[in-house]
């Protein structure tokens, strides 16, 4: 498939919803007039999206230049879209604003916790739990399984058990970067264990089904807010369950099984924006994706080399 610039594109109808709804979130921030033709407002979107130079990380910048892009593509057969408007959106990589400097202050997620300690997680999961009643009972549920399974907050709404095994679809797969669905070995719980999870998951279903994820997600979020305020745990989020178990996998996993494990293709994405090693608990037993996943994971000559060195000589399997 050839876009409107002329490059070679690949894009999944996944990917292009994605990009529609970020494409759309820019038209509501740049507040361009929406009753204008499309070309017109694309013309809007794109140069306030290049007059805001300083204000985004350059993962952002990309993020929001390909959903333009793709805007861009869609508009191309019409009859309005000129030499111009091909000639500008082919250099628009050349004309992006520049990203925010790496020494300002952090906002939003690059404030949140990445790791919680293990009784911290104990303390938040009893309180959740002594609430009695089924949002209590999700987020302690999400707390103390979260920890080994890693799973996105959004996740849990499609995470099922079968045969001892809990199948993800992962949320992020967007231009091949992540494994479409995966597969963590959890029969090692043990049968009581296993059924309690099973358990805990048909609620959540239960109330997804009843009231959507959106709704069950903020009520999980302020639940657990209020919880640290009144324990007095400094503030983490669902997704700091999730930086937390990929520390605790990268204590005794290779990088493969830690990449399969959070959905990751590649295995560098978890060793550069996830929690650190360092921070990880002990947990017994570790829970392991199934060799079909690791099999997913894509492992260039650089890091094939790096996994045989000897400064991965701390991963060790572990005995269950």
């Amino acid at each position: 498939m050839v876009d409107a610039c002329g490059l070679v594109v690949s894009r999944t109808p996944h990917t292009e919803e994605s990009y529609r709804k970020t494409y759309l979130r820019l038209c509501r921030r740049c507040g361009a007039d929406v009753s204008v033709d499309r070309i017109g407002l694309l013309e809007a979107v794109t140069a306030w999206w290049q007059a805001h130079s300083g204000l985004w990380r350059p993962a952002t910048i990309r993020q929001y230049r390909a959903a333009i892009l793709a805007e861009a593509d869609a508009l191309s057969l019409s009859s309005r879209w000129t030499p111009d408007h091909k000639a500008k959106y082919a250099n628009l990589s050349k004309e992006s604003p520049l990203p925010r400097d790496r020494a300002a202050p952090r906002r939003t997620s690059a404030k949140k916790r990445r790791t919680v300690r293990e009784k911290e997680i104990r303390k938040l999961a009893t309180a959740a739990a002594g609430t009695k009643d089924r949002t209590g009972f999700m987020l302690a549920g999400i707390l103390v399984y979260g920890a080994s399974v890693g799973l996105r907050p959004c996740e849990w709404a499609d995470a099922r058990i079968v045969d001892g095994t809990l199948a993800i679809r992962s949320a992020k797969t967007t231009n091949g970067r992540g494994i479409e669905s995966r597969f963590i070995e959890i029969s090692i719980l043990g049968a009581e264990k296993v059924a309690r999870f099973s358990y805990f998951l048909n609620v959540l279903h239960e109330e997804i089904g009843t009231y959507g994820w959106s709704k069950i997600y903020r009520r999980l979020a302020k639940r657990l807010y209020r919880l640290c305020k009144k324990i007095g745990i400094p503030v983490i989020s669902l997704y700091t369950v999730r930086h937390q178990a990929l520390a605790n996998a990268k204590r005794a996993l290779d990088r493969v099984d830690v990449a399969a494990l959070a959905g990751h293709v590649s295995v560098r994405t978890a060793a550069t924006h996830y929690a650190r090693r360092r921070n990880a608990w002990r947990p017994k037993p570790i829970l392991r994706p199934t060799p079909e996943m690791r099999a997913a994971v894509r492992v260039t000559a650089t890091v094939a080399r790096a996994l045989r060195s000897t400064s991965f000589s701390g991963f060790k399997a572990p005995r269950f």
